[in-house]
């Protein structure tokens, strides 16, 4: 089976411009009209998780999956940033902390180094992962409503202006 997809992106707001909120009525509708629906985003920046299974992921997905009528899936959002305070944060990667009490202002001076020397591989290995994860979502739904980070298109990001294009 291959998945309708939907997006809903915002155009003029980033963060708290009420993309979750519609996608779960998205979810909600597409349920009632007799739709086996899944809630989909990339990327989640957000203190508030959901852990199921030993996995961790945005609650906002969990959220949007029971308003599909599904259970909560770490495939559901398979990348995670958690700010902790302080600058830091908790990395989740498919449900799996990968990085703890995470501090990228530590790593802002070596920037180039970095990204000489392995970010891309790394970014690689997200992006992949993301990938992986809409295509079993896509082989099990009829239709998956995919929930876009952020404004649509990011300026000054480097590479996670491309993930978040995913």
């Amino acid at each position: 089976m291959k998945a309708k997809k939907i997006m809903i992106q915002s155009t003029g707001f980033g963060t708290c411009a009420g993309k979750s909120f519609v996608v779960a009525l998205l979810c909600r509708l597409f349920k009632e009209d007799g739709y086996k629906v899944a809630p989909f985003k990339t990327l989640n920046l957000t203190p508030v998780t959901y852990v199921k299974n030993g996995k961790e992921f945005g609650y906002a997905q969990a959220l949007q999956a029971i308003a599909a009528g599904q259970e909560p899936d770490y495939r559901m959002n398979p990348y995670t940033l958690k700010p902790l305070g302080n600058g830091k944060f908790d990395i989740f990667l498919e449900g799996e902390c990968i990085r703890r009490n995470y501090d990228p202002r530590k790593e802002f001076i070596k920037a180039s180094l970095k990204s000489m020397l392995g970010f891309k591989e790394e970014f690689e290995y997200i992006k992949d992962a993301a990938r992986r994860s809409l295509k079993s979502l896509s082989e099990e739904y009829d239709i998956i409503c995919i929930e876009g980070s952020g404004p649509a298109k990011l300026f000054g990001f480097g590479p996670f202006s491309e993930l978040l294009e995913i």
